[in-house]
């Protein structure tokens, strides 16, 4: 009886097309020596080959379409605080101070990793965090309803004039 061995490498296709090798594999076994005295029958000749299908996500994958997103212009903090007066009517030397106490309050909550769930802005998760020399890197996910921020409700007080 001859040894004969066997490499193979399994591999895997990802949802975005592109094959990844897992790992290597070595298996040897014995096989009988081959005889010329063993005919193939002519049904098993005339068998064509399987016609080869595009590779297929695993059963359990999830195919995500992403839109890319281009960015627009950047809001400053003098334009936030801008779209606020103009937003609520009031004097802007009385908005800047509640605007930047507001930021503060919000970098922090966001620099001890908490999550924030705020109605006009959405719900903000930190999935990952990097310390670097000189700044940290925080990547979000924000989420926020179909159709953007939602409406203004009625106040609960009338407002006094």
């Amino acid at each position: 009886m001859a040894t004969r061995a066997n490499t193979t490498t399994k591999k895997t296709t990802t949802a975005k097309g592109t094959t990844t090798a897992k790992g290597t594999t070595t298996r040897s076994r014995k096989t009988a020596p081959k005889s010329s005295a063993v005919a193939k029958t002519p049904a098993a000749a005339a068998k064509p080959a399987p016609a080869t299908r595009k590779a297929k996500p695993p059963s359990g994958a999830t195919v995500v379409t992403e839109k890319s997103v281009i960015a627009g212009p950047v809001l400053k903090k003098t334009d936030f605080i801008d779209r606020v007066v103009a937003a609520t009517g009031m004097k802007k030397k009385d908005v800047k101070p509640v605007v930047e106490a507001a930021l503060a309050q919000l970098g922090t909550a966001i620099a001890a990793g908490e999550e924030l769930n705020l109605p006009g802005l959405g719900k903000l998760k930190i999935n990952r965090q990097k310390d670097l020399a000189n700044a940290r890197i925080f990547v979000c996910k924000l989420r926020q309803p179909k159709g953007g921020a939602p409406t203004a409700r009625d106040p609960l007080a009338e407002a006094a004039e």
